[in-house]
Parts: structure tokens; sequence; C-alpha cells
């Protein structure tokens, strides 16, 4: 990057990406620090939704067949779409008008803004975006000399859009430029192409769809940076609340309390819906171990009926009420309450229930004004945490995989790792402002994915469908990854062949081999595991022990695999359409290996 004058907001901003490096151990310059800057600069535009590290890195697609698109992101009511494919989600939960946020973000390592940006990615997106089931329009999408990873985004994303067109979905499309320098050095033919690009995409897309165009220069950059991670949520609660006690105060003069209160079931559903009223706010929910039974049982079936008929028998009288786990809560009024990371551990059922009636409009306008009894506790202990939670979700009988955060085995796993550097994210957002490496934190599905792919030899399972395989047969595939007897090295080498698996796709060298990193990163960690355990079948593999697998994978060796990877693809069917599918197979999963084995 060139040395130009810089203004002070524009040096801030720069010694604070640089700090960022520095933090995640990456000493860069020239050509490695603009690759840099794009991760910098996807982390940060999408730090709000909370997404794992590898999500977000996923998403990077900047090179020379980019379309003016560093990188993209698909986000269906805040969940992210992998590569713009629905992938499990149950399109039936799903409430109207859900809305389905595309990011399109290009990053410039530079202290100037260029006029170019725009009509580079207003062309990408005017083939993106099209109706792709139209022929003529896939056949300029397949000749447009994009990379195959945005073709197959953009064909995804058509086949997701008709998925959800029973849902009809509020599109939001995100245009962003990122750069060090400040909006003051804008000129007016960079900020007319931006005004162009907003209304051509707006013709794309249904008539009530949102097009931003947006300029994230240095002070947006030092805005996003310092901003908490923390998620405070105010509560109205009806009169006073029931307190317990008051805790030590938390040095901003207010002190953290549990309480028990009456709420309104309409300042609940204030309270756990998103910001803006798009739909309800599943990060609540992630400590809950029951996930949500829709309509067909018993419980909730009487829960809807209640709330569509009036009666004198108020709500809160025929509910368990709900439980909320707090970092930490103090009251501005005596009905208003902050609540800082709520996590409903007790609940969910009623909570989504209560919900999904308020968006079909059944409930009742009486029902609305009735109360329901909510408890909120504040700690940041784990012990106390995983009490709670063990002990708010007794009542039936759950799965071994829906109390993963308590199981013995995820403590020691958690300890065993963070030995070596790697943070095991077993609750989420344990290390929410932790000030730990961002790239060195895994969430228990990364890991899963990563055994899968290092030890089961499942990377199609692990691309496509992990979640799907640890509740298989009723825990069966939990009890593959995790099993009681496992020697603990396990995971430590599983993360550390995916790392150095997803170090070398960043390389110039693997990009140009193939800049499909999405689709063969799990499947250089299975093949590196399987060749380097110099056996000659996957029987022989599987009967091996875990302190004899390889853990240590040179770039030579990646590279050589990544080219048995494209071999074996070509010899399927190179169609961008299909492509995605068949990294979900165990045909092409078997093929590949069948080529690792025969050398």
């Amino acid at each position: 990057m060139g040395r130009t004058k810089r203004l002070p907001d524009e040096e801030v901003a720069y010694n604070y990406f640089k700090a960022v490096l520095k933090e995640n151990n990456q000493d860069c310059t020239g050509q490695e620090e603009d690759q840099a800057f794009e991760s910098f600069s996807a982390h940060l535009v999408l730090k709000g939704f909370s997404l794992p590290y590898t999500d977000v890195e996923d998403g990077i697609v900047g090179g020379h067949e980019d379309g003016g698109i560093d990188s993209l992101y698909a986000l269906l009511n805040g969940q992210l779409l992998s590569n713009g494919s629905l992938g499990e989600i149950d399109t039936h939960f799903l409430s109207k008008r859900t809305p389905l946020d595309l990011y399109f973000i290009q990053s410039k390592n530079s202290f100037s803004w260029r006029a170019d940006v725009w009509p580079k990615m207003g062309s990408a997106l005017k083939l993106m975006l099209s109706d792709l089931s139209q022929s003529s329009n896939l056949h300029k999408l397949e000749k447009s000399g994009f990379s195959d990873v945005i073709k197959r985004f953009a064909i995804n994303l058509n086949e997701t859009r008709h998925a959800l067109d029973g849902v009809m979905p509020l599109m939001r499309v995100h245009c962003i430029y990122v750069s060090f320098a400040s909006r003051s050095k804008l000129s007016d033919l960079a900020l007319s192409r931006g005004d162009i690009l907003r209304n051509a995409v707006k013709k794309l897309l249904p008539t009530d769809s949102v097009v931003e165009v947006d300029y994230w220069d240095c002070i947006q950059i030092v805005r996003a940076g310092s901003q908490s991670a923390n998620h405070k949520v105010t509560l109205h609660i009806y009169d006073q609340a029931i307190i317990e006690n008051d805790l030590k105060g938390n040095g901003n003069g207010k002190k953290p309390k549990n309480f028990v209160a009456l709420v309104t079931l309409e300042n609940y559903l204030n309270f756990i819906q998103k910001k803006g009223g798009n739909g309800i706010d599943d990060d609540m929910f992630e400590e809950n171990v029951r996930g949500y039974a829709g309509h067909a049982v018993d419980v909730n079936k009487a829960i809807q009926k209640t709330l569509t008929r009036d009666s004198d028998t108020h709500f809160w009288w025929l509910n368990n009420g709900i439980t909320i786990l707090a970092d930490e809560t103090y009251d501005n009024t005596n009905t208003e309450w902050v609540i800082e990371n709520p996590l409903i551990v007790n609940g969910l059922q009623t909570s989504y229930t209560l919900y999904d009636a308020f968006a079909e409009k059944t409930i009742t306008a009486k029902r609305l004004q009735e109360y329901l009894l909510v408890r909120v506790i504040t700690s940041k202990d784990e012990g106390i945490r995983q009490d709670i939670i063990t002990g708010t979700n007794n009542q039936n009988s759950i799965q071994k995989l829906q109390l993963h955060a308590n199981d013995e085995l995820q403590i020691r796993i958690e300890n065993y790792l963070s030995g070596y550097g790697w943070y095991y994210e077993r609750r989420k957002y344990q290390y929410k402002n932790s000030h730990k490496p961002q790239r060195r934190i895994r969430n228990l599905t990364e890991l899963s994915q990563a055994v899968m792919a290092y030890r089961l030899l499942e990377p199609d399972q692990a691309r496509a469908r992990p979640t799907t395989f640890l509740n298989k047969s009723g825990g069966k595939g939990w009890d593959l990854v995790f099993p009681e007897d496992v020697d603990i090295t396990l995971y430590l080498k599983a993360l550390q062949v995916q790392d150095k698996v997803d170090t070398f796709l960043k390389t110039p060298e693997a990009l140009n081999i193939s800049s499909d990193s999405t689709n063969a990163r799990f499947y250089l960690n299975s093949c590196y595991s399987l060749q380097s355990s110099n056996v000659n079948s996957i029987d022989a593999y599987k009967r091996l022990r875990v302190s004899s697998l390889k853990d240590d994978p040179t770039d030579s060796v990646l590279k050589q695999l990544l080219q048995k990877f494209v071999k074996v693809s070509k010899n399927f069917d190179s169609s961008t359409m299909k492509n995605d599918q068949l990294y979900k197979s165990t045909e092409f999963r078997d093929k590949l290996f069948e080529e690792i084995l025969n050398g």
C-alpha cells in the first residue's frame, strides 16, 4: 500500500487494523496485507451477527475473477446460509416476511476511493440476482468468467429464493465499500456511481426490497471496532420486581440483580424480537437444550389454543414461565430493566409459540395484556450456569446432544485445548469480550466438523450435514465424535490439521489450483489423515489408534492432495449447477479416497 498523506482518523483506523493483525499473530505486508484487510473488513462488517470465525472466512472470495466482490454472505433472519444455500434450515418454521440479508463487500487496503468499484460490482450483481431458472440467464452466468465460488453462490441463492417463495422474504441487499480513506475524499463520480448501482439493483428485486450502498471509512472502522460485543436488551415489567439480592457493583454505578417479575405478553414479545421487529432473536435461545418442537406437540397446541381465546383464567396461571440467564442486569427504573447477554434457558416452547401466534395475528388483544412469569438470574460462573441449564430442563427425557455443554468430556476438551492456544466455545459467547485471538476460537460445530473429516473420514457430512450427523439415530453421531473413552489428543490433532488446510487454501499456490476452499477444506483434512497413515484400506485406517495419526501436513503435500481433489471433481461433472451437490455425496467421497489409497 503506497504511502500517501494520511489524516489523523485514517492513521487511527490503520493502526487499529495492524493491532488486530498482531493479536492474531499475523505479520504481513504487500499482497498478504491486502488479503488480511479483506478478512478484517468482513469480520468487522458482520460483527453484529457474532458468526464463527471460519464462517466469515468462507465468504471471502477476493481474486482475479471476483467480479468486484471480495466477500459475500447471505443471512436468513440473522442465520448464515453457507455459500447461499439453505442447508439444514426448515422453511416451515419461518414467519412471513422473514428478512434475507445479502452482503457484498469490496475491501481496498488504501487511503483513497476508486470510482470503478461500483460498476464492477453492478455487472456481477446483475447476473447473480437474475432469475437463473431461465436458461439464458444461467448461460450468461456460466460464461461470465467469474470464479466457480461466485457462480455457485449465485445458483444456490437463486434456489434459496425460490424455496422461500411461500415466506415472501424481505430482501435487503448491502453493497459495502471499505477503505481507510475518509469520506471527505469521496469524489462526486464515485458517489454518483454508487447511486446508479443502488437503482440498478432495486430493479432486480421485489418493490419493497431494501438496497443499501455504503462507504465504510476510517471513522466507521474505528466505531465498529470499538463497539462492545455485548448484547443489551430492555425488558419492561409490571410494577416492581421481587429482587433476591444486590450483588457487588460492576463499576458503572449499577448493581446487577437476580429478580422475578410479571411481564405482559406484549412486552415479552418486544423483548425477544430482533431489533426492528424482524423475527425472533434466535441468539437468546442458544443455551436452551430443547429445540422448538413446533405446533404438533400437545403442550404447544395447548398454549396456542389459550392465546387465541379469552377467558377468566389468566395466562401465567397456566404456564411455568421463563428462565433467563444474564451476565448483568440493572434497573433504569422500577419497571425498566436492562439485561446484558440474555439467554433463555427455559421457556423456548412458550416463546416460539407465543411469537408464532403474534406473527399470525391469532393472539387476542386481551391475552396480549396478560402476564408471564419471568425470572432472571445473573451469573458468569460456568458451574452455576450449567446447574441452572440442567435443573430447568429435567422435566422430560432429553438426548445427550442437547445437554452437550454440561458434559464432563466437553469441559475436559475445553481445558485441554486451552493449553495449546485453542479456545473451545462449548457455550456460545463464552469468549465474548475476552480478547482471545478470534482465529483461535472454535465452537462445537466447528470442532465436530474437524473430527468428522480427520478421524471419521466423513468430509461430506462435515460439509453438508454436521448437525444432522450429530443427531442421527438418537445421538449415535454424537457418540462417534465424542466417545466416552476417546484419546483427547484427537481434538487437538483435528483442529491443527484443519487450521493448516484452511491456511494453505488461501495461499496463491492453492488459489492457482482451485478457489473452492468451501468444498475442499474438509476433503483435504480427510485425505491427509488417510494418506499419511500409510494404510491400504479404509477398514485398516479405522483400526488405527489416534496416537498413530499424523497432524503436520506440509504445503507440498496439501498441494498434491488439492490437485487430486480437482482431478476427481472433473471426472464427475464440472457443471457449476451440480458441483455443490457433488461434494455432499458419498460417491464423490469414495472415489476421492480410492484415488488417495491407490497413490
